[in-house]
């Protein structure tokens, strides 16, 4: 009888203990279901903030961009406005203060002439007040130039050329040039021809004294939004390019700055030395390349 009955009493103890499991199983799962809706409901919620942060990111770009564009048509503007108040203070300049100095050096010569009989003093100071009017003029016309080289009235390109021209004729050393600029480009120098022609001509000066050069390579060219000028010679160079504000470019690179250009420089002794300008313009798109000489 206790053989018999044993399986009996077995058998509600193994269906309760699946039943258990089978309870077990299903808490589990429902556990998992809950954690795995909580995951999505989280990866939802961060899929949404990096949309956001995303969305933000592309906005505070756009307004960088934005903020630097203005930054750059400002500087424009303002070398705009700088060119043309050099310009009417020249003119100015020349047509008023010159045109005075001129008449009061035509009167101190007509005096000279109608006093030849006159005191040793008086003529010394005729003769001094003409040496000084003489220098007056003189420095009105470094100041002219100063404020806009008169060679630019010619145009930009054209006063390029003869400041090579001028840098061959003194030193006697060639220049090898190349100006590859679009018609649009030619159009818009006018905005930066001032700078332009500035920096050319100082580093044309530091080459003269310093370089001990044989020959010279000078590219004008337009590459994209910039204009890059490349100035190379072959020298002596310098062991230490940082040193080159003391070779007079420090002016250079601060007008440069002033309109967003750049100054690189390279050199090494024996090797001569590399300068590339390069200047923000702006340019009619699809315009094409035309090499000048």
């Amino acid at each position: 009888m206790e053989n018999t009955l044993r399986p009996g009493r077995a058998m509600p103890a193994a269906s309760e203990s699946a039943h258990y499991l089978v309870n077990l199983l299903s808490i589990c799962a429902g556990l998992l279901g809950v954690i795995a809706l909580l995951l999505l409901w989280r990866l939802r919620g961060l899929y949404a903030q990096m949309q956001n942060d995303q969305l933000s990111l592309q906005q505070a770009e756009h307004a960088l961009q934005l903020a630097r564009r203005q930054i750059e048509q400002m500087r424009s503007d303002r070398q705009h406005i700088q060119d043309q108040e050099r310009r009417r203070l020249g003119r100015d300049l020349h047509d008023d203060l010159g045109q005075y100095l001129l008449t009061l050096k035509m009167d101190v010569a007509n005096l000279q002439a109608n006093t030849g009989g006159g005191t040793t003093r008086l003529v010394q100071t005729l003769q001094f007040m003409a040496s000084n009017i003489d220098q007056s003029i003189a420095a009105l016309r470094c100041v002219i130039a100063g404020l806009r080289p008169p060679a630019l009235d010619q145009g930009p390109q054209a006063a390029l050329h003869q400041l090579l021209a001028d840098f061959t004729r003194a030193t006697g050393i060639p220049v090898k040039h190349a100006f590859v600029l679009a018609d649009a480009h030619l159009a818009s120098l006018d905005l930066v021809e001032t700078v332009l022609y500035h920096a050319l001509q100082e580093a044309l000066a530091n080459i003269a004294r310093h370089a001990q050069a044989t020959q010279v390579h000078v590219r004008l060219q337009c590459q994209g939004a910039l204009l890059q000028l490349y100035i190379a010679d072959n020298g002596i160079g310098m062991k230490d390019v940082t040193a080159r504000k003391g070779f007079g470019l420090a002016g250079m690179e601060e007008r440069l700055r002033d309109v967003g250009g750049v100054l690189r420089m390279g050199s090494r002794p024996g090797r001569g030395t590399t300068l590339q300008l390069s200047l923000p313009m702006k340019a009619k798109p699809g315009a094409a390349p035309a090499r000048v000489a």
